[in-house]
């Protein structure tokens, strides 16, 4: 079924991630996505159609380059949060992002495909040009090779100077841009009450380059949940060449109160991927309750990680014949009452990722095994649950 026989209209960008979730917390599974270039936005399930509430929920003023998202409540206030990847505050970008990155998308030339034009301020002569040189910009504008005669010429060019002969294919707010970039930062975007959220950047260890699929849980055990970030990007553009900064990244959750983390090193984490990360996933690999890690690789072979924590842990397994989605999609659970953090089930992270069908959950945060297991509150796309916690039969 097409998004816009839902209500969900074309967007112009690539939509590089998605979550489903109740957002709105009214007991449907609402949509949030992210965007290269772009924004989060937020669709909200109203009885099977979806109404994009991007503009008033405070997602849509962070325009970047996303490239993953997942959610959980990280701060334990009861309401949803989400975490954001995107390409980070150490690449070309960064030097001009005060002045806004302004981008033109269209099919400029008329032969079916669309041109991105990224332009920028030449902190020399203050005159908004192209970003990208002319030979990259020429291999979708040949004709540009021939207006321009000189390489020094085209990039002194005034951006509107360059594209006004083909205002009747741009948006009509032309000259205006089709969007500014205005972040670079990884970040979380915490609820400030239903069906609003601010931004607040994740540590600087996870802006030191690109990074994709995300996922959170609890890998330590301490009660406090945690992030891992599928990092490097082998893909970029000619002028950027590889982005290959990374190894990984952990960062634990230090104080849910006020959302902060501190990144782990691979010495100390055992993550050590130098390949492009291109999607991650969780789930208990060898049955010994603790959530282990998959992470896959772009033209290589995927990495696998057991977590080895002296904590232990109990798993919620969310296939219910009460639950509408049979692998418990959009499903999320927390153990205890008020404060504890809600944990959910996500459809994947990058490319070809599923996440496990159970919750996983260290003990500390609800009664131990022998004392009596604790209330699970859990709630699916049919309704709300409250009763006791059992462990999941076949942990795997």
């Amino acid at each position: 079924m097409p998004g816009s026989a839902l209500g969900i209209e074309p967007m112009i960008g690539v939509t590089t991630g998605m979550v489903w979730v109740d957002a709105d917390l009214d007991g449907d599974p609402d949509l949030v996505t992210c965007m290269e270039p772009g924004s989060l936005r937020y669709y909200q399930n109203t009885g099977g159609r979806f109404v994009d509430k991007s503009a008033g929920s405070g997602l849509a003023q962070y325009s970047g380059l996303w490239s993953g998202i997942t959610a959980a409540d990280f701060n334990g206030d009861g309401f949803i949060d989400f975490a954001a990847s995107n390409r980070g505050l150490n690449s070309d970008y960064q030097r001009h992002i005060t002045h806004g990155i302004q981008l033109f998308i269209a099919d400029l030339n008329g032969d079916g495909k669309i041109e991105f034009i990224e332009s920028i301020i030449n902190p020399e002569s203050g005159v908004r040009v192209p970003f990208r040189d002319l030979f990259t910009l020429s291999r979708s504008m040949p004709e540009w090779m021939v207006r321009f005669p000189t390489y020094g010429k085209f990039a002194a060019t005034d951006i509107h100077t360059i594209l006004d002969p083909y205002a009747a294919s741009l948006s009509p707010d032309y000259p205006e841009p089709t969007l500014t970039l205005n972040t670079l930062a990884a970040s979380l975007f915490l609820s400030q009450g239903t069906d609003v959220w601010s931004a607040q950047p994740l540590p600087d260890a996870a802006q030191l380059g690109w990074s994709g699929a995300l996922v959170t849980t609890d890998f330590n055990g301490d009660g406090i949940l945690d992030i891992f970030l599928a990092q490097n990007h082998f893909g970029l553009d000619r002028e950027s060449g590889r982005d290959n900064e990374g190894s990984g990244l952990l960062l634990l959750g230090r104080d849910p109160t006020d959302v902060s983390f501190q990144a782990v090193d691979a010495s100390i984490s055992g993550i050590r991927l130098y390949g492009h990360m291109s999607s991650v996933a969780i789930g208990d690999l060898d049955g010994n309750s603790l959530p282990d890690l998959v992470i896959g690789q772009h033209n290589h072979r995927a990495g696998i990680f057991l977590n080895q924590s002296p904590s232990e842990y109990i798993s919620l397994d969310l296939r219910d014949s009460r639950n509408a989605s049979p692998l418990a999609i959009a499903s999320m659970a927390r153990l205890g009452g008020e404060g504890q953090q809600w944990q959910l089930v996500t459809a994947g992270n990058g490319n070809l990722a599923q996440n496990s069908h159970q919750i996983i959950f260290p003990q500390q945060t609800g009664c131990p095994h022998k004392t009596g297991y604790p209330l699970a509150r859990w709630k699916c796309p049919s309704g709300p649950h409250l009763e006791p916690f059992q462990p999941a039969a076949d942990h795997r």
